[in-house]
């Protein structure tokens, strides 16, 4: 194969090019062939236990493995919901009795802050106000503003 660089032709033989071509196609082939991707699969189960199991789908078109689970009880539901009612109002969190996980699930605060408003909370008692958030530390107007749609006071 004759290769032409600056008005200077190269002789390159054909070996050189396609194979280390074919090579790198093979090992992008192998890496997207091999890519896990898990899908939850949930099932309702008439008074047997629930067991949850790992299953390859033979010659699905994604390769990747389903993972089936079963559907959550109504107990669980139930209980799950009252846990939620109990800090939340109209799907904002109460800041007065928001636990630390779910203080941390809020948008722009991570454990430090969490710990700081608990923190700032048992020193000082209750927050008044929404804009009480400013005096702990971390905290500042432009985070203040961006949590007030998502924070409540009871």
């Amino acid at each position: 194969m004759k290769i032409q660089i600056r008005e200077k032709s190269y002789e390159i033989p054909w070996e050189y090019i396609v194979a280390p071509s074919l090579i790198l196609l093979t090992i992008v082939i192998l890496i997207l062939s091999n890519r896990p991707t898990t899908k939850e699969i949930y099932y309702e189960d008439s008074g047997q236990p629930a067991a949850a199991a790992t299953v390859r789908a033979a010659g699905s078109e994604t390769g990747g493995a389903l993972d089936i689970k079963s559907a959550p009880s109504a107990e669980e539901e139930n209980n799950k919901q009252g846990l939620e009612k109990t800090n939340e109002v109209a799907g904002k969190i109460n800041i007065n009795t928001a636990t630390m996980e779910e203080l941390m699930a809020l948008p722009y605060i991570g454990e430090v802050k969490a710990r700081a408003i608990i923190d700032y909370r048992n020193e000082n008692g209750p927050f008044d106000s929404v804009d009480d958030l400013l005096e702990v530390k971390g905290i500042g107007t432009k985070t203040l503003e961006k949590l007030k749609p998502l924070v409540a006071l009871e």
